[in-house]
């Protein structure tokens, strides 16, 4: 069964997405059940294997001990969730929803973690630095032309 769900979570991205009553419930757990330290771990994880891209490497740079170590953090994370804290919910939405319900609890939890980084005042400031670039006088004009 642990495999299954590994799988099926893992795969589940590539599938249409569905939420149903057991996805839900299956989503709600996961957030119920970490804490905003677990989500950092989590968003930290995504930010480490989204700098492993090429077009990333020229601002990051993440030692193999250190993916290793973030990963190993997740897994323990990951395996907390499917098999102890939600393993009634993961196996509900499973076998009632189908395997991209459990994929779908994890975008919920993965939507939280997003949320965790920015509510940070620094990454806030972050994300509104670019708008001293932007053509507002332009961009009112839309649509009337």
């Amino acid at each position: 069964m642990k495999k299954l769900l590994v799988c099926l979570s893992l795969c589940a991205a590539a599938l249409p997405a569905f939420a149903g009553p057991y996805a839900d419930a299956f989503g709600q757990c996961l957030t119920d059940s970490t804490t905003g330290r677990d989500r950092t771990e989590l968003a930290r994880w995504i930010f480490t294997v989204m700098a492993q891209h090429p077009s990333m490497h020229e601002f990051i740079t993440i030692s193999p001990e250190q993916q290793d170590e973030i990963n190993r953090q997740v897994g323990a994370l990951y395996n907390r969730l499917l098999l102890v804290d939600c393993k009634q919910q993961a196996v509900a939405a499973a076998k009632r929803e189908g395997p991209g319900a459990v994929g779908e609890g994890f975008k919920v939890l993965g939507g939280m973690a997003f949320q965790e980084l920015t509510n940070n005042p620094a990454v806030k400031n972050g994300f509104d630095s670019f708008q001293q670039y932007v053509d507002t006088k332009d961009i009112s004009r839309l649509g009337q032309d």
